[in-house]
């Protein structure tokens, strides 16, 4: 696999905004704010470091408690990303 060969990456998280009008559709734009990142990805295989992974994207996407089975641990990839550096922008 590539990023176990050259575990250096980058990451891009958007959120989108609003549609901004205008007379000429040429014009039309978005409201929105983006973050690119740099760093180093790393596979976990660990399995309780996968579940704790697991668990955070799980409560931050408003699921609550999970309980992960050793089948889910096995067959799922977790990839941490190490930041060196972040740059963010926006349109308001």
């Amino acid at each position: 696999m590539m990023l176990e060969k050259n575990p250096t990456c980058c990451f891009e998280v958007d959120q989108c905004g609003t549609i901004i009008h205008s007379e000429n559709p040429g014009s039309w734009g978005m409201r929105y704010r983006s973050v690119i990142g740099f760093g180093r990805a790393h596979f976990i295989a660990d399995g309780n470091e996968k579940k704790q992974g697991l668990t955070c994207i799980m409560n931050h996407y408003g699921s609550g408690m999970h309980e992960f089975s050793d089948d889910d641990i096995r067959n799922v990839c977790v990839i941490r990303i190490d930041s060196d550096s972040m740059t963010g922008k926006k349109h308001d």
